[in-house]
């Protein structure tokens, strides 16, 4: 449940919301409605890879259980360092309790635990109150902006929307960004094609970024990936040559953009491939993700790698990186989570 709360809770809801998206990729990837609990095992690693990928890049696709269409959510990470002072003041303030939450441990202390998540709330509640004021009084376009993401994260898509619509293009030189934003906003209303138009033109402008191209091959990968694989890959490819993590501030990074590879090929039994484009994801890694600190995103990686392992039948070599992936966990908690998604386990 704790899990479950955290998936909703990225999209402005709870554990009831993050149980639907959860089922949502169920359904997507068996193309039917059994329960997770039901689904076979090389299913349940495909669904959690799903879920991991979705934490790594914010996107989450998934289908309802009375539809075949697919509906998305984008977390947006927030900018740094835009917006007015006041703005830029509940940013920080955003940043330090979400940092805190995930340094903390609800089954250590639940009180604290609770208690952050009451503040964020409270945070968000606030940036909705100013987006509401914003939208009736106007603003500089960075605080529209800023406004409009904290909005969105906060669960208010319509507010998203409608301040998005408030700030004017007319003198602003490169709409990259903007256009990135607008795509999220039809995408999430099931217009894919234009949202795949605005990407594609917010790309251009912005070649250096990470989250359009992240958002694209989500977006391709859905559609039908038998066809739009080799695309899938000049994507990959060219964002991997462009990446320029000194021109801003990303919230995902390369490790994100081919951890998600991976986890299509994985959920397509292309093991072999699944496993090249993981080693890929942890080769991105920095020095400090690798060997200091909190080593779960290294620890998931590598899990990806022996999961991919297993599905070629090298059983043993599998074993093996499990049993390294499980000595550097930092908690029972942790080593509990790992053994649930190893495929030789389920």
């Amino acid at each position: 449940m704790a899990g479950l709360s955290t998936i909703g809770g990225w999209f402005g809801g709870n554990a009831m919301l993050g149980s639907a998206i959860l089922n949502g990729i169920s359904i997507g990837v068996t193309g039917g409605g059994a329960a997770f609990a039901t689904l076979p095992a090389v299913a349940k690693v495909g669904v959690m890879a799903s879920v991991t990928a979705s934490a790594l890049d914010g996107v989450f696709a998934f289908q309802k259980p009375e539809t075949k269409n697919i509906y998305y959510k984008v977390r947006l990470t927030l900018p740094k360092n835009l917006g007015g002072k006041e703005v830029q003041r509940l940013t920080q303030e955003i940043y330090k309790v979400e940092e805190q939450i995930l340094q903390s441990d609800p089954d250590k202390d639940k009180k604290t635990y609770l208690a952050l998540e009451d503040k964020k709330k409270a945070l968000d509640t606030e940036g909705v109150a100013q987006g509401s004021f914003a939208l009736k009084v106007g603003g500089t376009t960075e605080d529209l902006m800023m406004l409009a993401i904290i909005s969105k994260n906060a669960g208010r898509s319509d507010l998203f929307e409608k301040l998005l619509n408030m700030i004017s293009t007319r003198n602003i030189e490169d709409t990259g960004y903007i256009d990135y934003l607008k795509a999220v906003a039809k995408l999430e209303r099931g217009d894919t094609k234009t949202a795949t138009t605005l990407l594609r033109k917010s790309w251009r402008l912005n070649p250096y970024a990470i989250e359009q191209p992240l958002l694209l091959i989500n977006i391709l990968g859905r559609e039908k990936f038998e066809t739009q694989e080799k695309e899938i890959r000049a994507i990959v490819e060219k964002a991997t040559n462009d990446f320029d993590s000194d021109k801003y501030d990303p919230g995902y990074s390369l490790v994100s953009l081919n951890y998600r590879l991976a986890t299509m090929y994985l959920l397509k039994k292309k093991y072999a491939l699944a496993q090249s484009n993981y080693e890929k994801a942890y080769d991105e890694l920095s020095l400090v993700q690798k060997y200091v600190g909190n080593k779960s995103i290294k620890n998931i990686i590598r899990l990806g790698i022996a999961n991919a392992m297993y599905g070629q039948n090298n059983k043993s070599e599998a074993r093996k990186l499990l049993e390294k992936i499980l000595s550097d966990a930092k908690s029972d908690t942790e080593r509990s989570l790992i053994r649930a998604q190893y495929a030789g386990n389920i």
